[in-house]
């Protein structure tokens, strides 16, 4: 259906093209035999064939920048990758003194080839289409079409996608707490950074944007949690200085100059926490925040840390962790074959639902990923594209991350 689709559509556009943009061809094969005498002997019984070809040509110039470069109201969700997730997630050497736990984890980094098999992270494809694309895309169907309202809200479209960033930022230390849990690993948590969750325009600075990660003031110690950041903004009230905000936007360091805050407020003393912390974000013009928390394993040589690059949501989850789990424990956990997984976790290993299920399943598919661990919720979808597509790539539901390492122990019994 997609290849006669295509040109089903292409010949319909053409036909647009020929119905209401056609030169007039009587003027044309005039000009181009030399007839101008004859030409402009007519000009004034049937008007100017130049007028004609102008408009003609300005017409066709309008719609292929309609078809072509206007901007529509629509985003366009379709199959993005399915790529390994080993390289996004290390292993970070602590303090020789550490004492390994007495639970199976490895004492020893692992080796670069310790895995002949590999887990896939899949995530789909978002883009603005031209009205082309959304023409063509009535007729695929792998490809979703949704309205901009109904994914970005009120966000802008870098706004959403530091919206993504910092939900992917979680996921990764859902992951990784999932992983320790599951392997009685004990940690502390520490408070790495503060992520700015939201922007309110027109208010406060206006000089954070969403995702920008407060670190501290200049010159001081770095924010221990968001309350030592607000106990620090309340001692410079007292002062007639600017306060000099560090933060990690995008990964470049820089430091904002914020004018010295207004008193208008009162006495800190008079309000409670959460109302400090509100005036706190009005003033930097900030909706809301979240602490991006590092776990510290306290009891093994290694420590998980990830990262993903430009991929965003909450869908690598449970990915995450079976890497994660592959990279603190001996042997291979693939056991040699190809497992790509999607769905959100939870610290406590429980497993969430994802959207974009069919064009996870056309990428993993077609990157020869032998089984596909899905979200309970989402494996009625997953068969149906599989069988679609005529796939012998094997579909599971999975609940938790436990479930999700069952599944695979039986899935590697299997002859390949």
């Amino acid at each position: 259906m997609g290849v006669s689709s295509y040109v089903f559509v292409d010949n319909l556009i053409l036909h647009m093209y020929a119905i209401f943009f056609r030169l007039d061809q009587d003027a044309a094969t005039m000009l181009a035999n030399g007839r101008f005498k004859q030409v402009n002997a007519d000009m004034g019984r049937n008007g100017s064939p130049w007028k004609k070809m102008i408009y003609s040509a300005a017409g066709t110039a309008l719609f292929m920048w309609l078809l072509l470069y206007a901007p529509t109201p629509f985003v366009l969700f379709q199959p993005g990758i399915a790529i390994s997730v080993e390289p996004m997630i290390t292993l970070e050497e602590l303090d020789e003194n550490s004492v390994p736990a007495d639970n199976g984890i490895t004492e020893t980094a692992p080796h670069e080839d310790k895995s002949e098999g590999e887990f896939l992270l899949t995530a789909v494809k978002l883009t603005e289409p031209n009205f082309w694309n959304v023409a063509k895309a009535a007729f695929q169907r792998d490809y979703d079409l949704m309205r901009k309202r109904d994914v970005y809200g009120d966000a802008s479209r870098s706004q959403y996608v530091r919206q993504l960033a910092v939900v992917m930022q979680n996921s990764q230390s859902n992951a990784v707490e999932a992983v320790y849990r599951h392997l009685s690993v004990t940690y502390t948590h520490r408070v790495s950074a503060i992520v700015v969750t939201g922007i309110v325009p027109g208010e406060g600075s206006q000089m954070l944007e969403q995702g920008d990660l407060l670190i501290g003031a200049e010159g001081e110690e770095p924010f221990r949690d968001i309350k030592d950041a607000v106990s620090r903004w309340q001692l410079n009230r007292q002062t007639n200085e600017a306060w000099k905000l560090v933060i990690d936007r995008g990964g470049e360091r820089m430091v904002l100059e914020l004018e010295k805050s207004s008193d208008a407020a009162g006495n800190a003393l008079k309000y409670s926490e959460n109302e400090r912390l509100e005036q706190f974000a009005a003033w930097l013009g900030v909706a809301g925040f979240a602490e991006k928390q590092e776990l510290v394993p306290e009891k093994t040589p290694h420590k998980l840390n990830i990262s993903a690059n430009n991929i965003g949501g909450p869908s690598a989850g449970l990915v995450f962790a079976l890497q994660g789990v592959d990279l603190l424990t001996p042997g291979d956990l693939t056991g040699g074959r190809r497992i790509a997984a999607t769905g959100t976790i939870s610290p406590d290993g429980a497993v969430g639902d994802i959207g974009g299920i069919s064009q996870k399943v056309v990428s993993t598919s077609s990157e020869g990923a032998e089984l596909f661990l899905v979200p309970l919720g989402n494996e009625a979808d997953a068969r149906k594209k599989a069988a679609a597509l005529h796939s012998p790539m094997k579909i599971a539901g999975v609940r938790t991350l436990q479930e999700a390492l069952d599944v695979i122990e039986d899935f590697i019994r299997e002859p390949a």
